[in-house]
This record gives C-alpha cells, structure tokens and sequence, in this order.
C-alpha cells in the first residue's frame, strides 16, 4: 500500500507539472482517501490548493500533514 501510495504521488506530481492540476487533484485525492495518514498526499494537496489561489483550503490540507508528522521542517515552511 505504501508503494502504491507513494506511485500516486509521483504521478500527481507529474500531473501538476504538465499544468493538470484537475487530474493531479484527483490523485491526491485517492491518496487521502486511501491512506488518510499519509502525509505526502495532504502536502500534494495543500500545494495544489495553494497553487490555484484557495488559501483557506491549502492551510487546513498543510496542518493536517503537520500533524502526521510534527517534526517535518517541510511541512513547518509550507505553514
């Protein structure tokens, strides 16, 4: 599961860089969903939602990576 969690990071990464922010939402999306205490999927979604301008929505996706994982520097400069 790990493994697959960390390919769907990898191609919604891809995703975002090619300028699909929609279909790198949606894998971001099933990474969460999956694996709700990955912190690499509400990262990926915090930086799209930042991205796109929703501020409010990139805060609570980076807190919520925050507290998977407190001592990620990261994570801490996104905030």
């Amino acid at each position: 599961a790990r493994a697959d969690a960390r390919t769907l990071g990898l191609h919604a990464r891809w995703l975002a860089m090619l300028g699909d922010l929609a279909g790198a939402r949606r894998l971001f999306e099933r990474m969460t969903n999956a694996m709700p205490e990955n912190p690499d999927g509400w990262l990926g979604l915090g930086n799209l939602a930042r991205m796109t301008g929703s501020l409010p929505d990139a805060v609570a996706c980076y807190e919520r990576a925050h507290q998977l994982t407190p001592g990620d520097h990261g994570i801490l400069s996104a905030l």
